[in-house]
């Protein structure tokens, strides 16, 4: 399981991929590629990886007071929808390096859905896949791709 700092890291790293500047997009995606194969994990599967769960060999905590409800998200409408505010920035600043296809599926789905819980398993793996190939492609110098 990957560890709690590699999730922070690995989530700072995703937001720098949508950077204005080449080699910070280059460096974000050799990280990522890195840590990906540290824990023997594809990026899509990293990108998914949840934190570590709690050890269970340790003292357990006695009852103790019932915690009130949970904070909710400051803005309501801040849903689960990293993915697809990582989709949108392909959208934004990348759109050279994905086909016409994967173009129309980004837009229907960053249009069609709210939180990533909403897509299906197949969509799912389609933005993980194009997301890994911006990842990996995002650095690199544009000649050859397509124009935008």
């Amino acid at each position: 399981m990957v560890s709690d700092d590699d999730i922070k890291r690995r989530d700072k790293l995703l937001g720098m991929l949508s950077s204005n500047f080449d080699g910070e997009r280059a460096t974000a995606s050799a990280m990522l590629a890195k840590m990906a194969a540290s824990y023997k994990m594809t990026i899509p599967e990293l990108c998914q990886a949840g934190a570590k769960p709690a050890s269970s060999s340790g003292p357990r905590p006695g009852p103790g007071p019932s915690p009130g409800p949970k904070p909710g998200p400051k803005d309501p409408n801040a849903l689960d929808n990293e993915m697809l505010m990582m989709l949108r920035k392909v959208i934004d600043h990348h759109l050279d390096l994905v086909t016409a296809w994967e173009e129309e599926f980004l837009e229907n789905v960053t249009d069609r859905y709210y939180r990533d819980a909403d897509l299906s398993p197949k969509q799912t793996s389609v933005a993980m896949r194009i997301l890994e190939k911006v990842a990996l492609n995002a650095g690199k110098p544009r000649d050859g791709f397509r124009p935008v």
